[in-house]
């Protein structure tokens, strides 16, 4: 979400960390992921309806997305 002068430094790309370890953790308890929005300079948040299963992920600039 913030930009960087150092790509290179791992420390700062918190965001592609937070991605893998969550994949990680789904695929361990056997959860699908199909579909995901991820990575840019922009934050996001999240309404998630249980009973129906539909993820509406919504941005400022950029939409709201349904997954």
């Amino acid at each position: 979400m913030f930009s960087s002068t150092s790509n290179s430094n791992s420390l700062l790309k918190i965001g592609e960390r937070n991605v893998i370890s969550t994949l990680e953790v789904l695929d361990s308890l056997n959860i699908p992921v199909i579909g995901q929005d991820t990575g840019g300079n922009y934050g996001r948040s999240v309404e998630l309806y249980a009973e129906t299963g539909i993820l509406f992920i919504k941005t400022i600039g950029h939409g709201i997305k349904k997954i």
